[in-house]
C-alpha cells in the first residue's frame, strides 16, 4: 500500500510540474522560464475549477509583465 500512495504523489507532483511547466513563456515578449515567482497558492486562484491544481502570480525577468499561471 506504501507503494501505491508513494505512486501517486510521484505521479500527482510531475503532473503539476508539467502543467506549470507548458504555462512558462511570457505571453508579452515570449521568453521561456525566464520568470519571477510572486505569489503563490492553492485551489483559491481566480476562476479556478474543481480541478485546479494550483496557481503561481508571476513577472517575467525581460519585460516585467505579470501572468497568472493555473
Amino acid at each position: 500500500m506504501l507503494a501505491v500512495t508513494s505512486w501517486r504523489r510521484y505521479h500527482r507532483t510531475m503532473a503539476v510540474a508539467e502543467h506549470l511547466g507548458a504555462r512558462s513563456c511570457c505571453p508579452k515578449c515570449d521568453a521561456y522560464g525566464r520568470f519571477e515567482v510572486i505569489a503563490s497558492g492553492g485551489r483559491l486562484a481566480p476562476n479556478a475549477d474543481d480541478n485546479a491544481l494550483g496557481w503561481l502570480r508571476v513577472r517575467c525577468k525581460r519585460c516585467q509583465h505579470e501572468w497568472l499561471v493555473d
